[in-house]
């Protein structure tokens, strides 16, 4: 029974000098690390799916345009989804007047595109798809 006893505890001198360990080289690890190497923001693509918002889109492009975030790395993509309102329109003026590049696009553009591709399954669920790059290129989105 002792010589059980004498074991665990042996392990458990071992267990506790290897966690130690790990803490010092984890501590050390984060002393070793500079300020201002991880500043670099992010480019951000902003996808906002719309369908009879004519009187709410305002809001939402408004306050993305209030953000802090910078604008240089900041794009709203807005995709009308076959509304039947003055969405459209509404979300071209506000694009057309703001000081972050908004791009307004139908789902009308590719109906036909959409529906080759569907290749006859009559899935309703099937939806197109845009990408939006990394480098904010606007002409570059691209149906997958």
């Amino acid at each position: 029974m002792e010589q059980v006893l004498t074991y665990s505890t042996l392990m458990m001198c071992v267990l506790l000098l290897v966690y130690c360990h790990r803490i010092v080289y984890f501590y050390r690890g984060l002393s070793r690390l500079t300020s201002g190497i991880n500043n670099k923001k992010p480019n951000v693509c902003v996808i906002i799916p719309a369908r009879n918002e004519e009187h709410t889109i305002g809001q939402c492009l408004a306050s993305l345009q209030s953000q802090r975030y910078p604008q240089e790395l900041l794009h709203v993509i807005v995709v009308d989804d076959y509304s039947t309102d003055r969405t459209m329109h509404a979300a071209t003026a506000i694009a057309a007047s703001s000081h972050i590049p908004i791009t307004v696009i139908s789902v009308h553009e590719f109906a036909d595109i959409t529906s080759e591709a569907d290749n006859g399954r009559g899935d309703p669920d099937y939806r197109c798809r845009l990408y939006c790059p990394s480098r904010m290129d606007l002409n570059a989105y691209d149906i997958l």
